[in-house]
């Protein structure tokens, strides 16, 4: 391993990777080196090999010596790579190193292949190949949005629990947030000779454990080694912006309520109860509600605002504090959706195929307008997903300016925009502020947030079959997902957070879910439907964040649950009854990001907000 980072400084200047000690340690452990520009395949693919994570499938030095030397008259008189000043970026490792994992080579452990010194030639996946889709798959919620009842897909609605099977019968799953590494020696997968295998392993046991305290002490205890971070910034509105801690206090609990919905700037939720819609202040340590009235609909507006629209579809605005005032667009205007800044609604037109769509701020304010005909769409991550009638195209638009930022073709969407399709026209806009992307037949092509095409990516993609991220993903980010999505099996989700990737794989038969070789220690949960296991994100401290079983009408069943558990040692840090929810904003005077979930049946529900602690 140490030779083969020499090499790769050798061929390009620096080494693959750079930072804090702490930093550091977790790219050796858990990142592959991204490859550089000008370095020959013969040459990168050895190098691949040679630092691969799990020692046991590195060739042997003498099968290096002679491949190097095979390759000298194959690499004489070509040119030199340039020089970098930094080194590529690295993608998460397909099997990082564990410090806990015994050998291959142990006499104790499993057998393994024949012993073998023989190398393959490594091949480069060009076209991935297409995911196993399992019938009956679900998509998991946007990042903060509560499994509960009727919404406005990407304006912060809700759907409601259920008990539906994830991708695999259980939950979303695709291996492998990340690519392939260059080369596969046969070899490296072999055991050697038995002779000293023992004390091999348990030298790189000393060593790993005197890496731990070095990073410990160097980055403090709190520290998880193998992720940094390092990317955009977080909001609350991301599970990887709840803090790290092993507990849980129940903060706030609103009682027999249904079809909530989230504020955009998410301080305020509006549900009903005792047949009246209700308004919420989340940051406030009471329940008592800062408005009550009759609704035929509730949507979100402009910041903590919502629409209350009347079976006449006359709307009032109420504002986070509960004084209302009269919409600012005529009650034959079509609801686009909000943001925190701007409410968006197109005009019916001449004809009822829909009209100029049109931002206006909290006073009730145009900022923009945009021609041409539009009756429907969804907003999100400041983003506007619609189709223009007149052109027959779906379009992305900017909610902050009305801009159109990319038009495709395609088949006119429903009256209710196709609210059971997660992404109409293919378009993704739900990955984050800084990129969206759009799936076809062949691919999909990521977007950089001014609609410039980032980059393109080949393989078969359903909707029903997806990764699980806590954290808004750039357009490198959003490629290295698809990348990794094109390769999966249906068993396995690529979980993502802030600056790193473990797979979840679900066993849907024994209803049991692992990370790499690691059994994940969940709690007992309710399966009379079937297998749910539903990974939601990566938190802040490592932890995965699961959601698992259904709610149950018997008090002696466990029902379902919302888990923080290790990757590394299976362990439960911390749990609570109930489905997922999302998170909600700090209460006043304090800083971190609480988690909602809801606990109940889909009729009628608790919603609890709870802060996490350490104990």
């Amino acid at each position: 391993y140490s030779l083969g980072i020499m090499l790769y400084e050798m061929t390009c200047g620096t080494t693959p990777f750079v930072g804090e000690p702490a930093q550091l340690l977790g790219q050796h452990a858990r990142r592959d080196a991204g490859r550089p520009y000008g370095v020959p395949d013969a040459l990168w693919e050895l190098i691949a090999a040679m630092t691969l994570k799990q020692p046991d499938m590195r060739p042997p030095v003498e099968v290096v010596a002679q491949h190097l030397d095979a390759m000298q008259s194959t690499l004489a008189g070509l040119p030199a790579a340039p020089r970098l000043e930094s080194p590529p970026q690295s993608t998460a490792s397909v099997m990082p190193y564990d410090w806990d994992a015994p050998s291959a080579a142990d006499p104790m452990a499993p057998s393994a292949m024949p012993p073998s010194h023989s190398m393959t030639p490594a091949t480069m996946a060009i076209a991935p190949e297409a995911p196993t889709l399992v019938s009956g798959q679900q998509y998991a919620p946007s990042p903060g949005q509560i499994p509960l009842s009727p919404g406005t897909a990407g304006t912060g609605g809700f759907t409601a629990p259920s008990t539906l099977a994830a991708p695999g019968g259980s939950s979303p799953s695709a291996p492998a947030f990340y690519s392939q590494p260059g080369a596969q020696y046969t070899a490296a997968a072999a055991a050697g000779a038995q002779a000293g295998a023992r004390r091999r392993w348990w030298r790189r046991r000393w060593v790993a454990a005197a890496a731990v305290v070095v990073v410990l002490a160097v980055a403090g205890a709190s520290a998880t080694w193998w992720y940094f971070f390092s990317g955009q910034e977080i909001d609350d509105r991301w599970p990887a912006a709840l803090p790290a801690g092993n507990g849980l206090r129940e903060d706030l609990r609103y009682s027999e309520v249904s079809e909530p919905v989230m504020s955009s700037d998410r301080t305020t939720m509006a549900f009903e109860h005792s047949g009246k819609a209700q308004l919420v202040d989340l940051t406030k340590s009471t329940t008592t509600p800062v408005w009550s009235g009759e609704c035929y609909k509730v949507r979100p507006w402009v910041g903590g605002s919502m629409l209350c629209t009347q079976t006449t579809d006359a709307s009032t605005v109420i504002g986070a504090g509960g004084k209302t005032s009269q919409a600012p667009f005529s009650k034959e205007s079509f609801y686009i959706g909000a943001t925190q800044d701007l409410g968006i609604v197109s005009e019916q037109g001449e004809v009822s195929d829909g009209g100029p769509m049109r931002g206006y701020d909290a006073s009730g304010k145009e900022k923009w307008s945009a021609s041409g005909q539009y009756k429907g769409g969804r907003v999100h991550n400041g983003f506007i997903l619609t189709y223009e009638t007149k052109s027959r195209q779906f379009q992305v638009l900017s909610a902050k300016t009305g801009e159109v930022l990319v038009s495709e073709p395609g088949k006119q969407p429903d009256s209710d925009f196709d609210k059971d399709t997660r992404f109409p026209g293919g378009f993704n806009i739900e990955s984050g502020p800084e990129a969206f992307s759009r799936v076809t037949s062949s691919g999909a092509t990521i977007y950089k947030a001014n609609g410039s095409e980032a980059a393109t990516v080949s393989g078969k993609f359903s909707e029903k079959h997806w990764w699980a991220s806590s954290a808004p993903l750039d357009a490198s980010s959003l490629k290295d997902a698809y990348s990794s999505l094109a390769k999966a099996s249906s068993s396995a989700t690529p979980v993502i957070g802030p600056s790193g990737t473990v797979d979840v794989v679900v066993d849907t038969g024994a209803c049991t879910a692992k990370v790499g070789s690691k059994k994940l220690e969940l709690p007992e949960f309710t399966q009379s439907e079937g297998c749910h296991i539903r990974p939601i994100g990566l938190l802040s401290d490592g932890q995965v964040l699961v959601e698992v079983g259904e709610y149950s009408f018997s008090d002696s069943d466990p029902g379902n649950l919302v888990v923080a558990v290790s990757p590394d040692t299976g362990k439960v840090g911390w749990k609570v009854p109930g489905a997922y929810g999302g998170t909600v904003v700090p209460a006043k005077d304090q800083s971190d990001a609480r988690l909602l979930v809801a606990q109940g049946s889909s009729y009628t529900f608790d919603l609890v907000v709870s802060s996490i602690t350490s104990k």
